[in-house]
């Protein structure tokens, strides 16, 4: 079966990634000042270029063979071929900070624990974005509330907090769903930890619903007259179609009749 995930489809948003990225990046290397970074389904690398203009060096980007070289925006020799269904680290790597963006709805729901299992042993620091329910998008299979990757983060050793997602709230630069979305994982023992201990980190799997979050900018868009009316007509029209066909058939056995 052809992969969505071609060169249109990248293309489509990379103006949209990019300015997201060059809001995003320069808090990130401020608050940890990484010197390598991987990143989770890169795509065409899009943020690990913005990463590589701030300064970090050792780059690695992770995705499936529908990638291709001449899409890719940072060196090709970055990038990993990978399945992100059932991924493995890079042998002999390791990272002082893993992204992970708008990814991880495109798992297959009976992969997530393998998915989150894999990103916790890539760094002790992540940064993770993940679609909500409804979010919409391309080949989303597994839609759900920040508070659910959270716990499955929370019970294999971090903690969970709002701090990177608080700092780029209402930026008229960055994509809605990454300053909805966007959660800052932390290794519980990390020293970091401690030194921000007025973070607000969630460590209670059971009760991490706090993190759970609507941008108004999604909200507007689910609840436009317009967006909505062009929905009730596509829910419409197979339906009228039919019962266009079936009249004039019907006309049509009358004349024979």
């Amino acid at each position: 079966m052809k992969s969505p995930y071609n060169s249109e489809f990248y293309h489509s948003y990379i103006g949209e990634s990019e300015a997201s990225a060059a809001t995003v990046v320069p808090k990130i290397v401020e608050l940890f000042k990484p010197c390598s970074v991987i990143d989770i389904g890169c795509g065409v690398g899009t943020w690990l270029k913005v990463f590589k203009e701030h300064g970090v060096q050792r780059l690695r980007g992770l995705d499936g063979s529908y990638v291709k070289e001449v899409d890719y925006r940072i060196d090709w020799s970055c990038f990993r071929e990978a399945n992100l269904e059932n991924p493995s680290r890079p042998e002999n790597e390791s990272f002082d900070l893993a992204i992970c963006l708008e990814v991880a709805e495109h798992i297959t729901p009976d992969k997530a624990d393998i998915f989150v299992n894999f990103l916790s042993g890539c760094a002790d620091v992540i940064v993770f974005s993940a679609a909500i329910p409804n979010q919409g998008g391309t080949d989303h299979r597994n839609e759900q509330w920040q508070s659910f990757w959270a716990s499955k983060f929370i019970q294999r050793g971090f903690y969970a907090t709002n701090l990177l997602r608080s700092q780029i709230w209402g930026s008229d630069q960055c994509a809605y769903y990454y300053q909805q979305n966007m959660i800052l994982y932390v290794k519980k023992d990390s020293p970091w930890i401690a030194k921000h201990s007025g973070a607000q980190w969630q460590s209670d799997p059971d009760n991490c619903q706090v993190l759970d979050v609507v941008h108004p900018a999604k909200w507007l868009q689910a609840h436009d007259d317009r967006q909505l009316g062009l929905k009730r007509i596509r829910r419409a029209l197979p339906n009228a179609i039919k019962m266009a066909v079936e009249r004039r058939i019907g006309l049509r056995k009358n004349v024979a009749d």
